[in-house]
């Protein structure tokens, strides 16, 4: 894996949404509890919370990569530049267009927003579109001064590698790609924008890796803060029939047997689990006690670290257990330390470029002129006590 791999992930995933599942964390955030969190009724919720609109108000200089290419160009009364980014305009239409495209292919994808929230969101996608082509014009500029391109081949090879990473077939990848509100030409034009970025910052920043003092510093402090951590491998008995169940709870015993006579756990969980984690090999990350289902938690604390559980049964279906040790995490663990630590050198490059930028908001300054002329009145008006 080259170094600023993990950027592709940060920058355009997260922009894709959660919606494509492969926003691997190190585990404690709620969002990879699987649906085993007491507060979602169903798998199927935590799949349809994937596909919401983001809340865009929320993105980091990380999330900012480059701006869709195919916008709608919607009517406008009077066009207007918004923000000159080094001599280069954004307009005003530009941005209404990306806006219009991002929530017709979130509609088109089955999502509704609700129509006394459209207003909302695209202020909210306003702002967040704008600091996107502010951070493209800024990474095209620097690519251009170091006469370095990204070839379609690397396009395709990192597109390649994210839906094996995804666990799908590219149809499935471009299908959640739509989903999420970009067309594929979006996602790749963002791919290309990254990989740039990568390229730069691999020649120009020197990244230390977490070292196993670290990774172990890390563990220790999840597990003496009362987290646990674990795979598990789920079939589930949501809406089937007894004999359907029957199938499924012989079928997870002979897999429990296979796990205790030394079978790789992880490579079972890939293989046969039906849960979202099935791609990372059942891994559920860290958690604490209340955030799992009675039944789950109560199993997976009462392991000792390796240990593996006999078959649990929730409201999701049947389980089995596997305590993870120290071993088990360490690399996940370091590649979370790693990913930390990209995004921050990744974020202190963007402002760096932004701080020499000559970025201007047109307006800013009669802006500016008015407050001072309205704090000015206000202490010259007289004391009407």
């Amino acid at each position: 894996m080259r170094i600023y791999m993990t950027i592709t992930l940060l920058a355009v995933i997260i922009c894709a949404g959660e919606v494509m599942g492969m926003g691997r964390s190190d585990g404690d955030k709620a969002k990879v509890k699987e649906p085993l969190k007491k507060q979602e009724p169903a798998p199927v919720a935590a799949e349809k919370a994937k596909v919401k609109v983001a809340e865009p108000e929320k993105t980091t200089p990380v999330e900012a990569e480059a701006a869709g290419t195919e916008p709608i160009k919607p009517k406008v009364a009077e066009d207007k530049v918004l923000v000159t980014v080094n001599g280069v305009a954004i307009m005003a239409s530009d941005v209404e267009g990306r806006i219009e495209a991002y929530i017709k292919r979130i509609e088109d994808g089955g999502q509704k927003i609700p129509a006394n929230m459209v207003d909302s969101v695209k202020v909210r996608l306003q702002g967040r579109i704008v600091q996107e082509l502010i951070d493209k014009q800024l990474i095209d500029e620097k690519l251009k001064a170091e006469n370095i391109s990204i070839s379609d081949e690397a396009v395709d090879e990192r597109m390649g590698a994210l839906a094996k990473s995804s666990n799908m077939p590219m149809e499935q990848l471009a299908k959640q790609i739509t989903m999420s509100g970009m067309s594929m030409a979006d996602f790749r034009e963002r791919m290309r924008s990254v990989l740039g970025l990568e390229k730069i910052l691999g020649s120009s920043v020197e990244f230390t890796p977490a070292s196993e003092k670290d990774v172990k510093k890390s563990y220790d402090e999840k597990t003496q803060s009362g987290q646990i951590r674990a795979n598990h491998i789920l079939l589930s008995t949501r809406g089937k029939d007894e004999a359907a169940k029957a199938e499924a709870k012989t079928k997870i015993e002979g897999l429990l047997k296979r796990a205790r006579a030394g079978a790789d756990f992880a490579e079972l969980a890939r293989a046969n689990s039906e849960g979202p984690s099935k791609s990372r090999g059942g891994d559920l990350g860290f958690f604490g006690k209340g955030q799992m289902v009675p039944e789950f938690e109560k199993a997976a604390f009462a392991l000792k670290e390796g240990q593996i559980s006999d078959v649990v049964e929730t409201q999701y279906g049947y389980h089995i257990i596997k305590r993870s040790t120290f071993d088990d995490a360490k690399n996940e663990i370091k590649l979370q330390l790693d990913n930390d630590k990209r995004k921050k050198l990744t974020v202190d490059f963007l402002n760096k470029l932004r701080a020499e930028a000559k970025i201007v908001w047109p307006g800013a300054k009669e802006r500016e002129a008015g407050q001072e002329k309205t704090e000015a009145n206000k202490e010259s008006a007289p004391n009407e006590k």
